[in-house]
């Protein structure tokens, strides 16, 4: 007697990242549309376009551009606070190193 196929197990929605659930549901939409083979290939170019990474001490240059322009001078104190920050943390290792 054949065995019954494993039934495909799926990561619960708490063991997956924001972006994950982002391009499931993207993937989801647009398979109706563009049918499920091409589905996996619209996703992956839908969240290239839309999900832009940044990483680093400060925002990006574009939300530090619009900080500016809602409130002047913003621009300068995140990136001063990021600075005074850094400044901090390298202090901290020093004097753990030291004594």
């Amino acid at each position: 007697m054949a065995k019954p196929p494993k039934k495909i197990e799926h990561p619960q929605k708490e063991q997956l990242s924001q972006d994950d659930i982002f391009a499931l549901e993207i993937a989801k939409r647009v398979s109706s549309i563009v049918g499920r083979d091409k589905a996996p290939q619209v996703t992956a170019q839908v969240v290239a376009l839309i999900s832009e990474r940044f990483s680093g001490p400060i925002a990006h240059p574009r939300h530090l551009r619009e900080y500016e322009d809602i409130s002047p001078g913003a621009a300068d104190r995140i990136i001063r606070m990021a600075e005074e920050a850094l400044n901090h943390q390298k202090r901290m290792e020093e004097m753990s190193l030291v004594g």
